[in-house]
């Protein structure tokens, strides 16, 4: 088994010293190495393939937001994890773009090892090492420039309202991302996992919402021509149709409020993957759409045989590098392939699949493609066939749009 590569970056020789002690048991895994300056973890980087960064931020000469900065130009595939004190306000946010996750001082041994181990995981849900580096390199998912403006907009505002910045970022999957990332790294402490846009927002507060926005520019605009191929209105408008059904579908069938608020955070996120490579890849994502189309296929099958890795994988090992929860991980992963999730009860997954299904037979993202139908082994596995047309009244009332899709239920 080839041992991960891991690169540990301080200008405190105590920090450095205590962290081989810590990671001693790690050896048999792990090919661990030392530098004491961005200097010399550069020169490392140069000659040595490495996978995962674990850089401090105050640094002489070289801070760690300027050392992740560089790594991205020299091993973009490179896990980047910031590993520094809560004090440092302002150089966090200078590091939010190029890191991956962030770890305080002190961490604990279990929780640095369990972050890197899970991240190299991620890892290999992508095969095409092009496609893995464009992915690892990102430091932001774009945003419909309209929304984008409206964010912009609304902070400027004299009478700016956290309530209304929430329900703009609610709209976007790229917003929605990197504040579920920004608020649930370990810089600010919280006690549990944040999955609700509304309260993630009132916890950032309005001043590092208007930096973030203002400042650092996290949110990207996204830059796309439309063609006979793909609507980027229809995407934006399916992940909301889906986000609201699965919540409602979620609510119908007694999940939790936390379950309910996965749905919804899962529904809105299970397409980054299409916006990813429809953005970084552009011309070649069209042939894919016309491939599927041509045979007849779902675009994810068309997907794997062009790239080696559909959307789903794409997304999922983005949403994984920042560190956002398992539970959404999941969804985006396998909300066509339902089954393949971990938990064998009804659950948020298995409420994005239904809303993905039904939303797909309506608003035609692709025109020309076919659209994915509900997994009728899964279903059966839950048995809730008899559910379907109630799926379908939800659907309506919460979107507004009729149902009028080919589908039928699967079961008949």
């Amino acid at each position: 088994m080839q041992k991960t590569t891991v690169l540990f970056v301080d200008d405190d020789p105590s920090c450095l010293a205590a962290i081989r002690r810590l990671l001693l048991p790690m050896r048999r895994y792990w090919d661990l190495h030392f530098a004491g300056s961005g200097r010399e973890a550069l020169q490392f980087l140069r000659h040595n393939p490495c996978d995962v960064i674990v850089t401090d931020m105050k640094m002489p000469e070289m801070d760690g937001a300027t050392l992740l900065n560089k790594t991205i130009e020299i091993q973009p595939d490179m896990v980047r994890i910031m590993l520094s004190g809560h004090s440092e306000k302002q150089r966090i946010m200078d590091a939010i773009g190029p890191m991956h996750q962030f770890l305080a001082k002190p961490c604990p041994a279990e929780k640095l090892i369990s972050t890197i181990n899970r991240t190299v995981a991620l890892r290999r849900i992508v095969k095409n090492e092009k496609l893995k580096g464009v992915v690892s390199k990102l430091e932001s998912i774009p945003s419909l420039p309209e929304l984008y403006t409206e964010l912009s907009a609304e902070i400027n505002s004299p009478d700016a309202s956290l309530s209304r910045v929430a329900k703009i970022v609610a709209r976007d999957p790229g917003m929605t991302a990197k504040i579920l990332q920004i608020i649930n790294s370990a810089y600010f402490g919280l006690p549990k996992r944040v999955q609700n846009i509304q309260q993630a927002v009132n916890l950032l507060g309005m001043e590092i919402i208007s930096a973030l926005v203002l400042n650092t520019q996290i949110f990207s605009e996204f830059k796309i021509r439309d063609s006979k191929t793909f609507s980027s209105e229809s995407l934006w408008q399916h992940n909301i149709n889906v986000a609201l059904t699965a919540k409602a579908i979620a609510g119908e069938a007694g999940c939790s409020r936390d379950v309910q608020d996965q749905a919804f955070m899962g529904g809105m996120l299970h397409d980054v993957g299409k916006l990813i490579l429809q953005t970084t890849f552009r011309d070649e994502y069209d042939e894919v759409i016309l491939a599927a189309a041509e045979a007849e296929t779902s675009l994810w099958q068309a997907e794997l045989q062009y790239f080696d890795a559909s959307h789903t994988e794409v997304g999922a090992y983005l949403l994984g590098l920042w560190g956002l929860s398992d539970e959404i991980i999941e969804i985006v992963a396998y909300h066509h392939l339902p089954g393949y999730g971990y938990n064998t009860d009804f659950n948020a997954l298995t409420a994005v699949h239904i809303a993905n299904s039904l939303d797909a037979e309506v608003n035609k993202i692709y025109p020309l493609v076919r659209s994915c139908g509900l997994d009728k082994e899964y279903l059966d596995s839950l048995s809730i066939d008899s559910e379907y047309e109630r799926w379908q009244q939800i659907y309506q009332q919460v979107t507004g749009n009729e149902y009028s899709g080919e589908a039928k239920n699967p079961h008949r």
